[in-house]
Order: C-alpha cells, then structure tokens, then sequence
C-alpha cells in the first residue's frame, strides 16, 4: 500500500485501485479480429438495453407487464 500525504487530503492508493485498460493487439494479429461496432455505438448499445430493462422492471412491478 502506499500512502502519499497532500495536505489537507490523504490519498491511499492500494493495487486494486489501479486502472486497467484493454489491449486488443493480440486478438488482432492472432485470431485476425477486427473491430464491428465504434465505442460510441457501443455506450448507445448499452445505455438503451439498460433502458430497456429498467421500463421492464417498473412495468412488472405496477403488475402491467411482463
């Protein structure tokens, strides 16, 4: 663990804090994978399926649907 003092503020920083980051180069030049869907269209992806769910779970709950 290592502690870095900053007054006023304590920062403890410990290994499962650190950032991590993944690297598609191997999968790219091994498997010959390559990239369908931008990051962008991704997080939309994402974001309307939560959606999606969370109008599922409220319809469910009030007993209107599923």
């Amino acid at each position: 663990m290592i502690v870095e003092r900053n007054l006023p503020l304590v920062w403890i920083i410990t290994p499962s804090l650190n950032l991590q980051q993944g690297d598609a180069t191997e999968a790219k030049t091994i498997l010959g994978w390559k990239l369908e869907v931008a990051f962008q269209d991704l997080m939309e992806m994402m974001v309307k399926a939560d959606l999606e769910q969370t109008e599922g779970a409220r319809a469910k709950a009030k007993g209107t649907g599923i």
